[in-house]
């Protein structure tokens, strides 16, 4: 029930007024990997789903250390890895298009990881994995709807 209505109400409204030739796409606005229609049906299914489930119970919320930090970091590897080719492949050549959406991916994915880092540094004294993983993909999410965008290293900002 809970996925129809997301496909019905969210999804379907995006794809339709942007891809196909919908009336955003006649208006000039440019969706490279699916970062409108993408993002925001999913980030509507995950507030609506935050919503409905509510906050976590006071135990879970005091103590909650990560799992294992070495298959942290080996999945935030295959993760980078596989974002720069969804970057990449989105536009089915091997072209300047293409180049500029692995380099631009890459320089945000490592600009994003440095400065949570520092952020960490200087908020608790100390870096952390889980704090470089989540600056990771804060910097691949960002990047993916302009990952083709010829901005070079402001696209890092």
């Amino acid at each position: 029930m809970v996925s129809s209505n997301i496909e019905w109400f969210s999804y379907t409204v995006g794809a339709f007024s942007l891809w196909g030739g919908g009336f955003l796409f006649h208006w000039g606005v440019m969706d490279y990997p699916g970062g409108y229609v993408i993002h925001l049906s999913s980030g509507t299914a995950g507030f609506t789903a935050a919503y409905w489930v509510g906050p976590r119970v006071k135990k879970d919320r005091e103590r909650f250390p990560p799992n294992n930090v070495l298959l942290t970091l080996a999945g935030s590897g295959l993760l980078w890895m596989g974002w720069a080719g969804f970057n990449g492949g989105d536009p089915y050549a091997a072209n300047t298009d293409s180049s500029m959406a692995v380099l631009n991916t890459n320089i945000c994915a490592a600009t994003s990881l440095l400065v949570w880092t520092w952020l960490d540094v200087i908020f608790f004294n100390k870096p952390s994995v889980s704090g470089a993983v989540q600056g990771m993909i804060t910097g691949l999410v960002c990047i993916t709807p302009a990952a083709d965008m010829g901005l070079g290293d402001l696209s890092s900002l």
